[in-house]
């Protein structure tokens, strides 16, 4: 199914195997997820019968006790913090104050967030530290140490009810209270590499002798100094960084630049090529944890919290997502006009076809929404090996409405946070809404499908609703439908042989009927602040894929 690429793909780039569905998915979870294979006698490990997304066997009277019980834990928490807090203070340790208190406030439900973990282990409070100061300091970790471990324990009751959304949130709320939880961190995926927390690829290549550079990306260790000095290795020869330059500029020649999840194709530079290579490896990170749910069935999800068992043998592999990246706007263009006639109506776009997402040096406008946008039509797609094109005949909304939901994604001060309310996709939304009065029933909006969503007078008006719907199925109160939107994402993408799985609407999904799921939305709205963040998109680019231009190429 696959198209070639007109002759022109490096000769490196690998074919990529075909898995089945189940295999696919288990690779995926346990790739990103590391599998918790240690002994923890105290914790009963969760059934897999009744391991499931929202839904299909939820329990929202188990959820309620779970949350119910977080409330009491959490106010026992800060209280103990708040004590601790003055104790510091009253001993003239401001900055230990301060953490108490920020340790003592729950992660905000405004915006979808996961923090940047520390990548060191936590070191050991030095004996030379004043007897009352190490005293209070041993108490801190102690009482971070206990409510963790009562998180995790909640997290687990929150698998079992069925909610592995809310159960991913707690583990991430035990690592910020414990960066050196175990079992989190696996889950998280992470592993111990002497006394700093890695991701199995990082390990690898550091067993192997390389070392990771923030401007050139992977290197042996014996080469930095030469790269920092001005000179590159090219085809097993060493030159000066402006040849090497000079050469790659053909992109049949390009820069690779290849990291745990993505391989990097670019003729712009080396250093340009590593910083979107991080972007994406850090929004990754953030999308996998945001949706582990739609990657996983029951058993997976059962035995990546499992905590006793011979789950430590699984062999994996994992091909990169490819991404190529061109100098000018016009390279970009004549790859993919024959592929794609609509191509100079886009700023970037996912093909399908061969599973390429691609992009173009773009220093006149804001990109790093297009590369979020086809970052996640490229997750989606290929992590559930969907083989067709999706939601052709209904549902089409969601495919644009998340794809354009996570174009809201930002990494500040150590953290990542997606759903911005004062983003633009958001405000436009909100205005749609409850300015214009502009609203599709919800019934009548997902039974479009996509030829019928993309030829609508109304097309971008529909592409600010389903932005705006995809907001509030993620953040309404909360999260509370959360789970249901990503099981209805793993439905629309999950195929069986040649049928399509049969896709439950919202409404059953939720449990909550389209006229009032209608009607939150629309107060939803109401209550979101105007205003935006960032100086408006020109009018060309509020990032609508033009009629014809569809899943072959997902572009905006």
């Amino acid at each position: 199914m696959a198209s070639s690429h007109l002759g022109l793909r490096p000769l490196t780039r690998r074919c990529r195997p075909s898995l089945g569905r189940g295999t696919r998915a288990l690779c995926l979870l346990i790739a990103s997820l590391l599998v918790v294979a240690v002994a923890d006698q105290t914790m009963a490990d969760v059934d897999p019968s009744v391991v499931g997304p929202a839904a299909r066997n939820a329990s929202p009277k188990h959820l309620e006790a779970v949350q119910t019980e977080l409330q009491t834990l959490r106010r026992q928490h800060a209280a103990r913090l708040d004590t601790l807090a003055q104790d510091f203070t009253d001993l003239g340790l401001a900055e230990q104050a301060q953490q108490c208190r920020e340790l003592a406030a729950p992660l905000s439900t405004a915006l979808f967030r996961v923090q940047k973990l520390p990548k060191e282990k936590q070191a050991e409070i030095p004996a030379a530290v004043p007897a009352k100061e190490r005293d209070l300091r041993v108490t801190l970790r102690d009482v971070q140490s206990r409510y963790a471990t009562e998180l995790y324990r909640l997290s687990r009751k929150a698998l079992s009810a069925g909610y592995p959304s809310y159960a991913y949130g707690l583990v991430q709320e035990v690592v910020r209270q414990d960066p050196d939880h175990q079992y989190a961190r696996r889950i998280l995926g992470y592993k111990l590499r002497n006394k700093e927390w890695v991701t199995p690829y990082a390990a690898d290549r550091l067993d192997k002798g390389f070392v990771w550079d923030d401007l050139y990306g992977w290197l042996r260790k014996l080469d930095v100094p030469r790269y920092r000095a001005g000179q590159r290795l090219y085809a097993g020869h060493w030159m000066s960084a402006d040849k090497e330059a000079e050469i790659r500029r053909d992109f049949r020649h390009a820069w690779h630049v290849r990291t745990e999840h993505y391989l990097i194709h670019t003729n712009v530079s080396l250093e340009r090529g590593v910083e979107i290579a991080k972007s994406l490896e850090q929004f990754h990170a953030f999308f996998m944890q945001t949706f582990a749910a739609f990657f996983s069935t029951p058993e997976q999800m059962a035995r990546l919290f499992q905590t006793s068992g011979p789950n430590s043998n699984l062999q994996i592999r994992r091909d990169p997502y490819d991404v190529d990246y061109f100098r000018t706007r016009q390279e970009y263009a004549d790859r993919l006009r024959l592929k794609i006639p609509q191509v100079d109506m886009t700023n970037g776009l996912y093909y399908t076809r061969d599973r390429v997402a691609y992009f173009f040096n773009n220093p006149d406008q804001k990109e790093q929404d297009t590369l979020f946008h086809e970052a996640t039509h490229q997750l989606f797609y290929e992590n559930l090996k969907a083989d067709r094109m999706v939601a052709v005949d209904a549902n089409f909304w969601i495919i644009e409405g998340i794809a354009c939901y996570m174009e809201s994604y930002r990494t500040e001060n150590g953290e990542s946070s997606v759903g911005d309310p004062h983003h633009i996709r958001i405000q436009n939304a909100r205005e749609r809404c409850v300015l214009d009065n502009y609203y599709v029933p919800l019934e009548k909006f997902a039974a479009m499908g996509m030829t019928e969503f993309q030829h609508s007078p109304n097309i971008r008006k529909n592409y600010s609703q389903a932005a705006g719907l995809a907001h509030f199925f993620m953040q309404y109160e909360g999260g509370r439908y959360r789970d249901a939107l990503v099981e209805h994402l793993a439905e629309i993408y999950r195929t069986n042989g040649r049928q399509r799985a049969y896709v439950r609407g919202l409404d059953e999904l939720t449990g909550v009927s389209y006229a009032d799921l209608d009607k939150q939305y629309v107060e939803y709205m109401r209550s979101l602040p105007a205003g935006l963040v960032q100086a408006a998109a020109p009018a060309a680019a509020p990032g609508v894929n033009p009629p014809g231009v569809n899943q072959a190429a997902a572009g905006r």
